[in-house]
């Protein structure tokens, strides 16, 4: 028989992730979708609570405030929202004030979620950025603000390199038990062309290569499972950029295969099925209807604890 696609590899962890663990998707919008799936199996999880970050910079900044309990932040204060330059854009308030608290509520569940014993997977996505000129550092977004507030440059491997190294010991000296995965997001920046992308992109891979000789850091290969193993466009969406639905399905089967044990795999798909089972729609709105999918919902969450339970 004809071969269609490459094997799927054979990527084994050097460690386990159960139901206690803490986990943490940091950075594109690809941590946004493992993250979500990691949390529909039953997995105690944060992803991204600044929104999606593209560039490795501002994820170091994002850490850096959270673990040593920063108070400081470069608020945007427009006509009818104020945000900040370290923070997505949907991360938005009425006020000042209210943002100021947003932010720092989230630092504070950061720090939480990456403590003890927790696994932090940090998805660069380009190592192109935009440099604030008056702030003089590198945004997590620009937000819709005039180009001429920017400089766009790229930043080298060994920048990402010596930055990383930096926080990573920080981290490390914070928290002996934190594993660190870095992934590479397999969504393409076509704004920049495919031939910057492409150069972007062997960048970060390059510079997580020699970040991998430091203790208790890791690479799962979701960029080449995607790119080399799937490598066909029915597995993206319609603007041929991000990975469709059922290709972020079969990273995550390669993640269950890598991080879970066959016991915790099977528990964890039933209580992916159970979660399924729960955003099933009301037909009907009536009182009595609504009483019995209440119940009924409330049954799924019960059976999601025993299951939760068993795997203690």
């Amino acid at each position: 028989m004809s071969k269609f696609h490459l094997p799927y590899p054979n990527y084994t962890a050097e460690f386990n992730i159960d139901f206690k663990s803490k986990l943490c998707f940091l950075g594109s919008c690809f941590s946004d979708h493992i993250g979500q799936l990691a949390h529909e199996h039953g997995f105690n999880v944060l992803s991204n609570p600044f929104g999606t970050t593209f560039h490795p910079q501002p994820i170091i900044d994002m850490l850096r405030a959270s673990i040593n309990d920063s108070i400081d932040l470069n608020l945007l204060n427009q006509n009818t929202y104020v945000t900040d330059w370290g923070s997505a854009h949907r991360l938005q308030s009425e006020t000042a004030q209210a943002h100021e608290d947003l932010v720092i509520s989230k630092r504070k569940q950061l720090k939480q979620q990456i403590s003890g014993h927790a696994f932090l997977f940090i998805t660069f996505g380009t190592s192109i950025g935009y440099r604030h000129k008056k702030l003089n550092k590198i945004v997590a977004n620009c937000h819709k603000q005039p180009s001429e507030l920017f400089k766009k440059e790229t930043t080298s491997i060994n920048q990402i390199y010596e930055s990383w190294d930096a926080i990573i010991e920080e981290l490390h000296t914070w928290n002996p038990d934190l594993n660190i995965i870095f992934t590479v997001s397999p969504v393409r920046h076509i704004k920049d062309g495919l031939i910057a992308n492409n150069r972007s992109k062997s960048r970060l891979s390059a510079a997580i290569e020699l970040l991998e000789r430091k203790k208790n850091i890791s690479y799962f290969p979701s960029f080449e499972f995607i790119n080399d193993v799937l490598r066909d466009y029915r597995f993206f969406n319609t603007d041929l950029i991000h990975p469709s639905d059922q290709a972020i399905n079969e990273v995550w089967s390669l993640f269950d295969q890598a991080y879970l044990t066959t016991y915790n795999s099977e528990i964890s798909q039933k209580i992916a099925k159970l979660n399924k089972a729960k955003r099933h729609k009301e037909m009907n709105k009536n009182t009595t209807e609504s009483e019995k999918h209440q119940a009924w919902i409330e049954k799924q969450n019960l059976l999601i604890n025993q299951l939760l339970n068993q795997s203690s």
